[in-house]
């Protein structure tokens, strides 16, 4: 394995058993495995082994406490338990001159032993020989102290530690001093650290000590992070952990680890660490110490950091890891999520979205919609595909961040809207929509709404900027009924995505039948885009926005809707009553038509647009033409914006006036007939909706009705009308934003009655503006 920078020892090391060589080996320590003769040939086997010190981070073994980082740890703190159970009697021999410095100290200490009770007692002498001029006996100290150490740990046993206050943690800095070139014992002393920091009292006499000695803890587990031999570095990593994940102590120790370099060591062992037990531990250090450091999170990008994150989400397989690794890399998409781009990183965190860990599917998700919305022409079929399949996830907030993941991946893309339009997303949204919709009926709640927000803003993207369009407009509309609930519930985040949904689905002639045979408790569509524009309307002018939207897109998008609807004969018809009713007519103290209201008391040259198109649209029909013939102020209106600079403004107004003139009825040949038949045919299956709107229901006529009606005025209706309902120009159109929050101010009563052509004092008590 590759050591990081500086982490060598003065002398080599055997890359196979990460022991000195014999000869070193017998100058530097007596307690070296090889050359020791004191020692029995038990000991050797078990120091071969490394048993006594053994840990389920270094043979990646499960210990008998929770794994490392898991949730269920026992230490609250670091959440880690790599230590094994407590370690059987050693086998070393000692000398006679060495066995009786430990007179008086067992060495078999276990709880039901007696002498455990009385282990405070011998923790005194145990600090005593921690400080002996042998190796051996210091080695042995630690290893009782260790097994102490561990006993203290279980706390369901031991609800009082033996081990208290910062003498022995001051004796084990000490020998960390003293015996650095000494990597045995280095561990040990390691370890028996890494156990009083499981309890919480212990961590807090840790982190106390090293308080008192200005960080020198810290900075000697920085050293031994270095370390290779006999995993010294392991346990300087999990101690260190310990240290600066305390809620009370770890603000301060990650502090003085960020100024000791501590990132450099931690960030090598990110690509040199093999063990899948370990690597979450120091994937954490790096989290905590880049938690609200900018400074340490450049240092870290610097280092190639995110390419090293990656490459163990490729190679590694357990949970914890994977998940741990996935969360640090959402923190850095939040800092620079144009790098995690540029590293691929949606590639890789693709495959993890079929992942059984809903955490997990959960953190993966936020970490791509976080760099979703980066511009790149990279291949994402993958993860779009992957996205797919999370559609009926039973976890409504793995829904959200699909949908928001989508919508960015959308925008401005005409690869990937297609290669979702051919892989049915449509079809997925829309089926969604109704299953979240009739879940929610009854408390729906704000994630729900969200959720529609983001399903109506995706199809409202794919309805444009790409070669399949005109299919799209056609299937969003398959269920008409949804979006008129939607219109209806007057719900903030819903109503401008609906309105915006309806003026692309309004353009083709397919959809006409659904806005005229469509209708909830008798309310149809054009009466409520009309009531929808009268409230707009109806705002106190100091009100420029309501609940994050502005008012002036809501007018605008209503009459957009009902311009594209115009073309049509029988929505016409509807278009016109609704808005000479004497109730829509009212805009707080005035009797006005709501567009001309539009027109003259906005100074935004796209409601202007919108107002006068929809004025050119609606005076085709003869009842419309009169009531402008007979208001000389309405005609002066219309002249003098004739004669505005605007040539667009100008050419709708020239256009309206002649067919005022010529009384709205102009033959032209008629547009490509609409199936009536097949509207029959094609009708729409009925939702059981009860609507939240004030608007008081009435049944709306029969089509047949209407078509009998319509027919005994074929007098007024010579032939299809010239130029009504004619899309809008290119410059017309606001701008398509599907990701502005909508408004809906409270709803105040819908009056108007449903559409009848017996209705016969429309025209009577309307005012000039």
């Amino acid at each position: 394995m590759d050591i990081p920078r500086g982490s060598r020892e003065p002398h080599e090391y055997d890359p196979r058993t990460m022991q000195p060589p014999l000869e070193s080996s017998s100058r530097a320590s007596p307690l070296s495995v090889q050359t020791n003769p004191t020692m029995s040939a038990n000991f050797k086997v078990q120091m071969w082994q490394n048993r006594p010190f053994d840990s389920g981070v270094h043979t990646m073994t499960h210990s008998q406490a929770p794994s490392m980082m898991s949730m269920t740890s026992i230490h609250a703190g670091s959440q880690i338990s790599t230590m094994s159970s407590v370690v059987d009697t050693d086998a070393a021999e000692l000398t006679d001159q060495q066995q009786q410095k430990f007179e008086n100290i067992s060495l078999a200490l276990c709880p039901t032993h007696p002498e455990y009770a009385n282990a405070e007692g011998v923790i005194p002498e145990l600090i005593n020989l921690m400080k002996d001029n042998d190796e051996v006996v210091v080695y042995r100290a630690l290893f009782i102290m260790q097994n102490i150490a561990k006993l203290d740990a279980d706390i369901s046993r031991t609800p009082s530690a033996r081990i208290r206050g910062g003498d022995a943690v001051t004796a084990i800095i000490n020998v960390l001093q003293v015996r650095k070139n000494t990597p045995n014992i280095i561990r040990m002393a390691l370890g028996t650290l890494f156990q009083i920091c499981i309890r919480a009292d212990g961590l807090d006499d840790v982190a106390k000590v090293n308080a008192q000695c200005n960080g020198e803890l810290i900075r000697m587990l920085i050293e031994h992070a270095r370390t290779v031999p006999f995993s010294c570095y392991k346990y300087a990593l999990l101690t260190l952990h310990s240290l600066v994940s305390d809620k009370v102590h770890g603000p301060q120790c990650a502090q003085q680890a960020r100024q000791m370099d501590t990132m450099q060591v931690v960030s090598e062992w990110l690509q040199h660490e093999k063990s899948e037990k370990l690597l979450p531990v120091i994937v954490d250090l790096v989290r905590i110490l880049c938690d609200k450091n900018h400074e340490q999170k450049a240092y870290f990008l610097g280092m190639n950091g995110i390419p090293k994150l990656l490459n163990i989400l490729k190679k590694c397989l357990y949970e914890n890891c994977l998940w741990r690794t996935t969360r640090l890399l959402t923190v850095f998409s939040n800092f620079n999520p144009q790098m995690l781009v540029q590293c691929n990183a949606p590639a890789v965190l693709a495959p993890q979205l079929a992942h059984d860990s809903e955490r997990l599917v959960l953190v993966s998700l936020e970490c791509l919609r976080n760099i979703s919305d980066v511009p790149t022409d990279a291949n994402r079929y993958d993860l779009l595909r992957s996205l797919l399949r999370l559609f009926g996830h039973r976890n409504q907030k793995v829904t959200r961040y699909t949908l928001d993941i989508l919508a960015n991946l959308c925008a401005n893309n005409k690869v990937n809207k297609e290669f979702l339009i051919s892989n049915g997303i449509v079809g997925y949204l829309l089926r969604v929509l109704n299953e979240e919709r009739t879940m929610s009926k009854q408390n729906q709640t704000i994630i729900v709404e969200e959720i529609h927000e983001c399903i109506l803003s995706i199809l409202c993207t794919l309805c444009v900027g790409n070669n399949m369009i005109e299919d799209v407009r056609i299937e969003v509309f398959r269920q008409p009924q949804l979006f008129l609930e939607k219109l209806i519930h007057m719900r903030p985040v819903l109503l401008k995505q609906t309105l915006q949904l309806l003026s692309k689905a309004a353009l083709r002639d397919e959809n006409l039948a659904g806005f005229r045979n469509c209708s909830l408790d008798g309310v149809c569509f054009i009466q409520q885009i009309v009531y929808i524009l009268r409230v707009a309307c109806n705002q106190p002018p100091e009100t420029q926005m309501v609940e994050g939207i502005k008012v002036c897109e809501l007018i605008n998008l209503s009459m957009i809707v009902l311009h594209c609807l115009c073309r049509d004969r029988e929505l016409l018809e509807m278009v016109v009553y609704y808005l000479l009713y004497a109730e829509n007519m009212k805009v707080r103290e005035c009797d006005i038509l709501l567009p001309v209201y539009a027109l003259h008391d906005t100074h935004e040259e796209s409601i202007k647009k919108s107002a006068i198109s929809l004025i050119e649209a609606t005076v085709h029909h003869p009842k419309m033409a009169a009531f402008f013939n007979q208001n000389h102020s309405l005609i002066n209106g219309l002249q003098h914006f004739a004669r505005c600079p605007n040539p667009v403004l100008a050419n709708l107004a020239k256009e309206s006036l002649k067919t005022i003139m010529l009384g709205g009825a102009m033959p032209r040949n008629p547009p490509p007939p609409y199936v009536r038949t097949k509207e029959k045919t094609n009708a729409l299956p009925s939702l059981e909706v009860s609507t939240s709107s004030t608007a008081a229901p009435s049944a709306m006529p029969s089509p047949v009705a209407r078509s009998t009606r319509m027919s005994s005025e074929s007098g007024l209706w010579p032939e299809p009308m010239e130029g009504a309902g004619e899309q809008i120009p290119e410059d017309f159109a606001i701008a398509d934003d599907p990701f502005v929050n909508v408004f809906c101010p409270t709803a105040v009563p819908q009056s108007s009655p449903p559409f009848s052509r017996e209705c016969s004092q429309l025209f009577t008590n309307c005012k000039s503006f």
